[in-house]
């Protein structure tokens, strides 16, 4: 949740928005994930704050990939559009590692 709430801070979100899933959690299933999203139909964006393993087997699967292709360290982050939510379909549309993101910062 802390990288929720940094992100929450920055974009002006509010903290009480913040929805926790332990389909996140490491050893998740990544298409239980996708099947929950997209029971949401009142969201337009939604970001996805987890451990880095389960945030790059979720990339991973939206590009219908048989195994992950990034590696995102602590605090890294990724933007999808997703065509189709379930099954996964997306298009890759920047990354940025912490280290980038610590030097925008200055």
């Amino acid at each position: 949740m802390q990288t929720a709430e940094i992100f929450a801070n920055a974009l002006d979100y509010s903290k009480q928005k913040i929805r926790r899933s332990d389909l996140l959690l490491p050893g998740a299933e990544t298409s239980a994930l996708f099947r929950d999203l997209a029971k949401d139909k009142q969201s337009a964006s939604v970001f996805l704050f987890g451990h880095a393993h389960t945030s790059t087997n979720s990339f991973a699967a939206a590009f219908a990939a048989k195994h992950p292709f990034t590696a995102l360290k602590k605090a890294g982050v990724a933007a999808l559009q997703l065509k189709r939510i379930s099954p996964p379909s997306a298009e890759f549309l920047w990354l940025a590692t912490s280290r980038l993101l610590r030097r925008a910062a200055k």
